[in-house]
């Protein structure tokens, strides 16, 4: 799974997860498509995660909100 994931560069994200920003007013546009961009790899990776586990995994961490708590 860790080749998987690092083939689709979403391996610091599962590892580290995102950083969650407050205030998105407060960000400048970099830093905001930065932002969007680790949500939009979470997702991807929580994605291979819930296809990769079998049921009974799946039903424990069918309700985490990221790839790193899953």
């Amino acid at each position: 799974m860790k080749m998987l994931y690092q083939s689709q560069e979403l391996w610091d994200i599962v590892e580290s997860g995102v950083a969650e920003s407050t205030n998105v007013a407060n960000l400048n546009p970099h830093q905001l498509h930065e932002l969007k961009g680790n949500c939009k790899k979470d997702k991807k990776a929580s994605f291979f995660i819930y296809q990769a586990v079998d049921e009974v995994i799946f039903e424990r961490i069918s309700m985490v909100t990221s790839a790193k708590k899953a």
